[in-house]
């Protein structure tokens, strides 16, 4: 915990939330009554003036409610929820419940339900932090909190992680495409503040490096994880004049992104472009052509979070810091074809390279 936090007692945080001390008490420590509304303005007043107190750390590692926190960027995409499936069975085990908590990738939403389900007593978290976040999660290692990493990385941050090797699959997706003899291999990732995407065009620039072929800024797209962008990027490359021949989506949600534009634009799969993606899409794999991927294994990195999370929280668990790194499965489909010839361009009518 930082030296401001120590230096912010409970007065005034009740001079802020304009309340007397004795609330401040009730409602940060859980006893008495408080009404929601009240409760409400010291919680903003706290986190306004970032105030944990240790009181509230300590009534939080003695407390036994068998629940934990589930904190996700967004529960609207499959590999989160089957993350949140592992995470469930895996803690009903134990018989524990868990609170599932998506933040939309907005790192203010992240601390509020960090700040909430601590006043809920949850006995610890799994956390896939947002774009942007997890600055929070030192404040909880300072305050004793037990918690578990998934997918996202947090720079500086020594926690227990369950995680993919996306290096290695972003490799491989781009090995296999330039085997096939493409050249001009379009990236369209997320955000770059994440691990993830900074890993993944790791991968994706060490497959390109040891073949010569050369990195094109114009085609490195990618801000974000939503769909509506990659459909965005996957227009403006088949508008450019250095269009690609084949197309990386960094994940799921990219991906369907990419399909939209291609199949609103009248390009086939693979005819047209070759498609490759970091992680199944659910809908797509059942669709023609069935595209070519790395799977990860979410269910599993939600199941071993959840059992490393309760294993320390019960005190059974290894003492050292766990980094858990699973290896992604690379599977052919039918979404990739060599190029029809090495100087060949698909672009939108009338849109070639001049």
């Amino acid at each position: 915990m930082s030296s401001i936090n120590k230096r912010i007692t409970i007065k005034e945080v009740a001079k802020e939330a304009k309340v007397g001390p004795s609330t401040v008490g009730r409602a940060m420590g859980g006893y008495g009554y408080v009404s929601g509304q009240t409760r409400r303005k010291i919680l903003k007043a706290a986190r306004k003036l970032n105030y944990h107190p240790n009181l509230l750390a300590s009534n939080f590692r003695r407390q036994k409610t068998h629940t934990i926190g589930l904190i996700i960027p967004d529960v609207t995409n499959p590999f989160f929820t089957t993350v949140a499936r592992g995470v469930e069975d895996q803690a009903r085990k134990k018989q524990f419940k868990v609170f599932v908590c998506s933040t939309d990738e907005d790192p203010d939403i992240e601390k509020e339900y960090i700040d909430d389900l601590i006043q809920r007593r949850v006995e610890g978290f799994v956390i896939a932090p947002s774009t942007g976040g997890g600055k929070y999660l030192f404040d909880l290692q300072d305050d004793k909190i037990k918690f578990v990493v998934v997918d996202r990385e947090v720079k500086n941050l020594k926690a227990d992680i369950v995680h993919s090797d996306n290096v290695d699959g972003a490799y491989r997706l781009t090995n296999y495409l330039i085997k096939l003899g493409h050249r001009r291999i379009a990236i369209i990732n997320g955000a770059m503040q994440t691990s993830v995407a900074i890993q993944r065009f790791t991968g994706y620039e060490k497959a390109l490096l040891e073949s010569n072929v050369p990195i094109v800024d114009a085609l490195v797209k990618g801000n974000d994880w939503r769909m509506e962008s990659s459909y965005k990027h996957t227009m403006e490359l088949l508008t450019s004049k250095f269009s690609p021949t084949a197309i990386f989506a960094a994940n799921n949600i990219l991906g369907v992104g990419v399909l939209r534009a291609l199949r609103e634009t009248g390009l086939k799969v693979p005819t047209d472009m070759s498609v490759v993606c970091f992680d199944d899409v659910p809908v797509a794999s059942l669709m023609y052509p069935f595209l070519t991927v790395v799977v990860q294994s979410p269910y599993t990195m939600g199941k071993l979070a959840t059992q490393i999370l309760l294993e320390k929280r019960s005190g059974q668990g290894l003492t050292e810091r766990q980094d858990i790194v699973l290896k992604p499965n690379f599977i052919i489909r039918e979404s990739c074809r060599p190029p029809r010839n090495s100087g060949e361009t698909h672009t939108l009518s009338g849109m070639g390279d001049k």
